[in-house]
């Protein structure tokens, strides 16, 4: 259940047209949430689990959250995390320096 949450806030901004549940189109207008995980940042990037941090990861990059240099630094230095997430992740510090 964790995993399926994750998921929705990772497609959050550009959701399928089919709902997730019953299958139905839908028309959705997805509203900004950085501003509700942006607090939540520290929670999502401690999960334990490998597939949920994973996802966690592609939360942040996917709705640019303010991560902190140290956090950054740390998804880029974990041999466990996946090398693209690891890459992204180091991407998007570089990219918030430069801008």
């Amino acid at each position: 259940m964790r995993e399926e949450a994750l998921v929705s806030l990772q497609v959050w901004l550009q959701p399928a047209p089919l709902d997730r549940v019953d299958g139905y189109a839908r028309i959705f207008k997805p509203a900004a949430v950085a501003g509700v995980l942006t607090p939540k940042l520290d929670a999502l990037l401690a999960l334990g689990d490998p597939g949920l941090k994973a996802l966690a990861i592609q939360i942040m990059i996917a709705h640019a959250l303010p991560a902190a240099p140290a956090q950054i630094a740390a998804i880029v230095a974990d041999t466990a995390a996946p090398g693209d997430l690891r890459a992204q992740a180091l991407c998007c510090r570089i990219s918030r320096t430069v801008s």
